[in-house]
């Protein structure tokens, strides 16, 4: 399967520092490459993941959470990876962004930090969120699933 991965634009991929969301990107990323998958990573220029890169800045952007940078970066990957079987996109505006645009694959969306309906309000094209978890929550539709199950449910 060909899988296109978007990091966000704040830090590379793996981080050299502390960079949460980029070790979980990182990590997918090489292990989806090990089990036999065709993995691209949307990211920044500076990032070292052994995979194929793209990118829309080179070096981090420096004010995280801002609105324009993102909205580059993410029109950027989806652009650059339009041609895989899936998107997962790490980042929080391009989910939103997604069901706006035509020609797209699928697009899977982890959400790293708390998110309730008044974080992100979601437009109609954007569908109800299933929260996959390794630690079942109240809040939302939660799925509690191990690593190996979780991947084996999105690749399936």
């Amino acid at each position: 399967m060909r899988i296109g991965l978007v990091a966000p634009p704040w830090v590379s991929v793996p981080p050299v520092r502390y960079g949460g969301t980029e070790q979980v990107v990182d990590d997918l990323a090489r292990a989806l490459t090990r089990l036999g998958h065709d993995v691209r990573l949307f990211t920044i220029g500076e990032s070292t993941c052994p995979v194929p890169r793209g990118w829309y800045f080179e070096k981090a952007v420096d004010a995280i959470g801002t609105t324009v940078p993102e909205s580059a970066h993410v029109l950027a990957a989806y652009r650059d990876l339009a041609d895989v079987d899936v998107i997962h996109d790490h980042t929080i505006l391009g989910p939103l962004v997604a069901g706006r645009l035509s020609g797209l694959p699928p697009v899977v969306a982890t959400n790293h930090g708390p998110y309730t309906a008044a974080d992100l309000p979601r437009p109609p094209e954007v569908d109800e969120p299933l929260t996959l978890s390794t630690k079942p929550r109240t809040r939302n539709k939660t799925v509690g699933v191990g690593p190996d199950a979780l991947l084996r449910t999105v690749l399936s």
